[in-house]
């Protein structure tokens, strides 16, 4: 009986909670994955909730502190996650990342961004032509991933600003067809000559730049 209670308080002892999981310190193939959340276009700490999904499809939910962007979770070692970032003030964004393979109790550090959605706030830049003409197979398959972005972000609406005249006209074109039918009115496209007077800058190798115009109130 003496040796069974020694044995139950040894176990008590190494239960630790570490985010929201309870585990036992002897247990040691795990990693405390420390994450930070900043705004892209800021570098500023935001907040947001947190999805972590393995492949076996198990779901870890906790939250970004929004003073200070810092999360945390303990995850299990050498493990693919799919980590999902959202709340009303972001933009959703789904990251792939792999916990590094340890056999002892370690710790990972990352830092990730996602765009606050403000009028103004640069969204993504792309290369989306291989002659400044016409809109590449890659352009087309970036371009079409906007109707995801549109999808999961109902009350945004996003300006789509070409580096020249005949990209904006390659672009009016692809967004014509019916597919674009229910995104059509969410979206605007401009060439970088008449941006409403704007400047705006394109990073090396890009030729679209994505901006938001406006974010409408869910609850109007």
């Amino acid at each position: 009986m003496f040796y069974k209670r020694i044995l139950l308080l040894i176990a008590l002892i190494t239960t630790l909670t570490v985010g929201n999981t309870v585990i036992n310190a002897m247990s040691v193939d795990n990693v405390l994955f420390k994450g930070l959340l900043i705004d892209e276009n800021s570098n500023k700490p935001i907040g947001a909730e947190v999805r972590f999904e393995d492949s076996e499809g198990d779901v870890i939910k906790v939250n970004a502190d929004p003073l200070t962007g810092a999360f945390e979770q303990l995850l299990k070692a050498n493990e693919s996650y799919s980590i999902t970032f959202s709340s009303p003030e972001i933009l959703r964004k789904v990251v792939k990342v792999t916990t590094k393979d340890t056999k002892t109790y370690g710790e990972q550090k990352e830092t990730f961004s996602v765009v606050k959605m403000i009028p103004g706030a640069k969204v993504d830049a792309l290369s989306i032509s291989d002659d400044g003409k016409a809109i590449s197979k890659n352009g087309i398959n970036s371009i079409n991933e906007l109707k995801t972005l549109l999808r999961f972000n109902r009350s945004l609406y996003i300006d789509l600003v070409t580096k020249n005249n005949e990209l904006f006209e390659a672009l009016t074109k692809l967004t014509s067809d019916k597919s674009w039918r229910m995104y059509r009115t969410k979206i605007e496209l401009a060439s970088a000559s008449d941006y409403a007077g704007k400047k705006v800058d394109f990073p090396d190798n890009t030729d679209l730049v994505i901006i938001i115009n406006k974010v409408e109130d869910p609850f109007k």
